[in-house]
């Protein structure tokens, strides 16, 4: 079995790395971080070759001005003194290592120990359970037998229901769409009353249900006749208002009742003496489809209604006097550097409208409204509204107030200060009419 190397690193007299390797290697020392050793604060090359590991052996590679201290075969020798065992490639000489070679190398401010040991012993892999070898040993049996039992019984039954015969269903025909076949659902037919005196017999209840009449062959309408005039007459007689207006006194209706003490029996009578032209329509000109007063009306204008000083009335086209209201800012007070003056000035601007609607409308109500006031409110992190409170308020209107707190609050202003920003605004309001 081949003896593997070791190499141990020496800096500032200590060992700062040991490492061992066998088989096939390219030992290196310097700064680059390909390196097998690597020495970034060291006063060394980048990358300096130091041994190589293939099948024929190891080699001790190094160039010709490299100190360095070798034993071969027990005997200890500079590596000037054995260059006639090296192969020279160029500026680098390349020594072959036996088993028992051991020796020390300089590169820089570092050095490197090196000598042949017995390889470690790779452990043995540790065995696993015997039950724990397979998926399928691992599972607990039971369970794969309850398991094996739900899906036969699920199996199963999915085989005997699809080999059930499908139920055809019948297509109904124009003798069992029976006309009252829901209504009897809803609504069942009465049970025939039993005759006084007799009995029925348990074992007959279902010999007492009504039996379906046989059918009769469908017969032919018959023809609604029309009324006759004499019907039409009577029925529109105690219709409506002819019922009331052409009742008689001495019969039954409304007017008879009324009249029946005076002595007067006919509304014809009861309206004699009328303006001239004046007719009362019957039942004959009801039915023979005339219209009522027809014979005697004219058709006439509006001037004869006596409207004539309807053209006389004036409209007054002013309306009432409105009234506008002015609404100006002062310069606002802001005490941060996290949002810009002026930009929130602008923003507050174009807001103003809103401002002003809520002092117009109260305006409307007390057209000497005005005054002064200053808003102060706060712009949280979010660029919302906190607060809104009200100072130095001379126009003394609570419902102003109350519009203007409702109208700011809904505001989302384009700041996010990192804490809650105090912000005063002057408004000035005054009436111009």
């Amino acid at each position: 079995m081949a003896r593997a190397l070791r190499v141990a690193l020496i800096q500032s007299g200590r060992i700062v790395e040991d490492r061992t390797f066998t088989g096939r290697a390219k030992i290196s020392v310097g700064s680059d971080p390909k390196c097998t050793f690597i020495v970034p604060l060291a006063d060394v090359p980048t990358r300096t070759p130091v041994f190589e590991l293939s099948k024929r052996g190891a080699r001790l590679v190094f160039e010709a001005h490299r100190e360095g201290q070798v034993s071969l075969e027990g005997t200890e020798a500079s590596l000037q003194s054995l260059d006639g065992l090296t192969e020279k490639k160029g500026a680098w000489r390349s020594l072959p290592l036996t088993e028992k070679a051991k020796g020390r190398l300089s590169v820089g401010e570092v050095s490197l120990l090196f000598q042949f040991v017995e390889p470690p012993k790779t452990p043995a892999p540790a065995e696993l359970p015997r039950g724990s070898r397979g998926m399928i040993a691992q599972v607990d049996r039971s369970f794969l037998v309850v398991l094996g039992l739900s899906l036969a019984a699920h199996f199963g039954g999915v085989g005997w229901i699809s080999s059930q015969p499908v139920p055809v269903e019948r297509d109904f025909t124009l003798e069992d769409l029976e006309a009252d076949r829901f209504a009897r659902v809803i609504l069942p037919l009465p049970r025939p009353k039993t005759p006084q005196g007799e009995t029925k017999v348990p074992g007959e209840a279902l010999t007492d249900a009504p039996k379906t009449p046989a059918a009769t062959p469908s017969r032919r309408p018959a023809v609604a006749r029309a009324p006759s005039a004499d019907t039409v007459r009577e029925r529109i007689r105690h219709m409506g208002m002819i019922g009331v207006i052409g009742a008689k006194g001495d019969g039954p209706g409304a007017f008879g009742d009324i009249l029946k003490d005076t002595g007067v029996t006919d509304i014809a009578q009861a309206l004699q003496g009328a303006r001239d032209g004046l007719a009362v329509a019957s039942v004959d000109d009801a039915t023979a489809g005339r219209r009522k007063g027809a014979e005697q009306g004219q058709v006439t204008g509006i001037e004869t209604l006596g409207t004539e000083g309807v053209r006389q009335v004036g409209l007054d086209e002013k309306g009432p006097a409105s009234v506008v209201g002015r609404v100006q800012t002062e310069k606002l007070e802001i005490d941060t550097p996290d949002i810009d003056e002026r930009a929130l000035s602008r923003w507050l601007n174009q807001r103003k409208p809103a401002v002003q609607s809520c002092y117009e409308r109260e305006l409307k109500r007390a057209p000497t409204l005005q005054g002064r006031m200053v808003i102060r409110f706060a712009v949280d992190v979010r660029g919302h509204v906190a607060r809104v409170g009200f100072e130095d308020d001379t126009l003394h209107s609570p419902a102003v107030q109350q519009c203007i707190t409702t109208v700011m609050r809904a505001w989302v202003l384009p700041f996010q200060p990192e804490d809650e920003v105090p912000v005063a605004l002057p408004f000035i309001f005054t009436a111009s009419s």
